[in-house]
């Protein structure tokens, strides 16, 4: 199974590509100016987490929720990685970002569940 996703707000584009690993998932996130490889995070079916970013990244952040909220919703371990990278960014688009990816999280998981497709 592989899904692409994709939401956006004004200029701020963020997708997600979902990719089955076995009976777990891989997401690689991307968006903004310049889509990169910052942090990884993965959250194993018992809640677990482990992180990884670059020096002066903080994409772990947005990508910490979201593997949380995968794995639960979904009952696997879950593996999210890469980057988004807006230049100047300000608290509101931050906030954006944030939203962005929240949907692309529900979309996911709607996804999975419509089509019956369990990792």
């Amino acid at each position: 199974m592989k899904m692409d996703f994709t939401a956006e707000q004004g200029r701020i584009k963020t997708e997600a590509h979902l990719t089955e690993a076995g009976n777990d998932l891989l997401v690689f996130l991307s968006g903004g100016d310049t889509p990169h490889i910052g942090a990884a995070v993965c959250c194993d079916a018992g809640g677990n987490v482990r992180e990884a970013a670059l020096p002066e990244h903080k994409d772990q952040v947005v990508m910490k929720i979201m593997a949380e909220r995968l794995s639960r919703a979904v009952g696997c371990n879950v593996c999210v990685a890469g980057g988004i990278h807006i230049d100047g960014i300000t608290k509101e688009q931050i906030h954006t970002v944030m939203e962005l990816c929240e949907r692309l999280t529900s979309e996911i998981i709607g996804s999975i569940k419509e089509t019956g497709v369990q990792p």
